[in-house]
């Protein structure tokens, strides 16, 4: 687990500070984090907590994204503005080095595009990717929690506590669960059509689909966005 607040170590690509031209290989830099000791306090003990709570109780607990890197916002709004011709950064606050101008506008807006693309941008977006979020701020969490059990038991302030989560057995869809989330463990579940909204805003980062045999997705279940 990575050390609490601190950002993941930058994956292979271009050098920090170098002239680098922009396209695709700068996507692969400052990757969303999934721990969640990269989580601001006293958010990130909570969600320990409640994973830990619903782990010990038998359901699966999966962990699509926590902190998101401001380098990667940053990345992500820029090239969103570039390819829609709107225009180039002036600054470059995190010392990245990054080159958005590859002497023409053509060669510039075409790897503005293709940054877009490999980020997972959604094409119908009609403003850039927020300098900001909740998973900027490391407030955030969207994890697929299924195989919930009808009561969850765990220890609250010195206490032994069990809490009825009748209903699906899935956690985007369980609203006792989501009750318990709030009162015992302070991790409030997002609202879905707000935060569908502010993922559209801010992008998104998907972990890579799971194929069945049949080239089918397999992934059945819809992951929550819990916020502090």
């Amino acid at each position: 687990m990575t050390e609490p607040n601190r950002a993941p170590t930058p994956a292979e690509g271009p050098s920090p500070g170098a002239a680098n031209l922009s396209g695709p290989p700068w996507c692969i830099r400052f990757p969303t984090s999934r721990e969640i000791g990269d989580l601001v306090s006293p958010f990130r003990e909570g969600v320990a907590r409640f994973v830990e709570a619903l782990r010990a109780n038998g359901a699966t607990v999966s962990i699509a994204a926590t902190l998101r890197p401001k380098e990667r916002a940053f990345l992500m709004h820029w090239s969103w503005r570039i390819a829609r011709k709107t225009e180039f950064p002036t600054a470059d606050p995190f010392s990245l080095g990054i080159i958005w101008d590859h002497g023409d506008e053509q060669r510039s807006v075409a790897a503005a595009r293709a940054m877009v693309e490999r980020f997972g941008i959604a094409p119908s977006l009609k403003v850039p990717p927020a300098l900001t979020s909740r998973h900027v701020e490391g407030k955030a969490i969207d994890m697929t929690i299924t195989r919930l059990p009808p009561v969850l038991v765990f220890e609250h302030q010195g206490e032994t506590v069990r809490v009825e989560i009748p209903g699906p057995p899935n956690g985007a869809d369980n609203q006792e669960l989501h009750r318990a989330a709030k009162k015992f463990f302070a991790v409030v579940k997002a609202n879905p059509g707000l935060h569908k909204k502010r993922v559209r805003q801010a992008g998104k980062d998907d972990p890579p689909r799971q194929v069945g045999r049949r080239g089918r997705s397999a992934r059945k279940h819809r992951a929550g966005a819990y916020v502090s």
